[in-house]
């Protein structure tokens, strides 16, 4: 089986698309097999050539947006793998892109570095999903030696700041609302729940509405219990 990982580039801005194409093409398992400026072309290509990966902006004319060509490609049954480039990180377009199954998710404007981080991460998944036939110990050990990548947030989040958001609801004894949590941190009610809103699309905290109680319905975040936890 070959090394060399075949790479799709669907970007509209074609200064952009050059530059994508010779970082890529710049590292040694990866050959770039061609560019597409709006998401019809992008299916036709994928469909084409057969990509192992797409680089994929989801801000493209024409009417279909990046987003739109993922859901087809997913709707194909295409194994390939996606990773996506986009100036936008809502919540709600973070967890629509984790549960069709990006392999990362890259917010502009963004390091070379970070994209070559992505990148090998590909090659290390890759290199694991090969390996049909390990143990389960050794695949635990290439996961051990992968190298790690540092966990993407949004850039209105603090890391510190979200890291203290996890530990409140790992200290909770129930659900709480945003204002409760918002008491803790000493911040407002809408910055506490951009961090419960991405901790839920990270899928590791839970939210439930609260009706019954006089009022409008409160949401109520928890953290989400591991498997195998009581």
């Amino acid at each position: 089986m070959t090394d060399t990982f075949r790479v799709l580039i669907v970007e509209d801005d074609a200064v952009i698309a050059r530059v994508y194409s010779t970082l890529v093409g710049a590292m040694p398992s990866f050959t770039v097999v061609g560019t597409a400026r709006t998401a019809a072309d992008g299916l036709t290509k994928v469909r084409q050539s057969e990509p192992h990966l797409v680089l994929l902006d989801y801000g493209l004319p024409g009417g279909a947006s990046g987003v739109d060509l993922l859901r087809k490609i997913r709707s194909s049954g295409s194994r390939v793998e996606v990773l996506a480039i986009t100036a936008h990180s809502s919540t709600d377009l973070v967890r629509e892109s984790m549960r069709l199954g990006v392999l990362d998710y890259l917010v502009k404007p963004f390091s070379e570095e970070r994209l070559r981080q992505a990148l090998n991460q590909f090659i290390s998944i890759s290199a694991q999903v090969r390996a049909t036939a390990l143990a389960q110990k050794d695949v635990d050990r290439l996961r051990e030696s992968s190298a790690p990548v540092k966990q993407w947030i949004p850039r209105e989040l603090s890391g510190d700041r979200l890291e203290v958001v996890r530990d409140l609801l790992n200290q909770f004894d129930g659900p709480r609302s945003a204002e409760e949590v918002a008491e803790q941190l000493d911040s407002s009610r809408v910055t506490a729940r951009r961090y419960l809103e991405f901790l839920v699309s990270l899928r590791e905290a839970e939210v439930t509405v609260d009706a019954d109680k006089p009022g409008r319905p409160r949401k109520l975040y928890a953290i989400r219990p591991r498997p195998g936890s009581r």
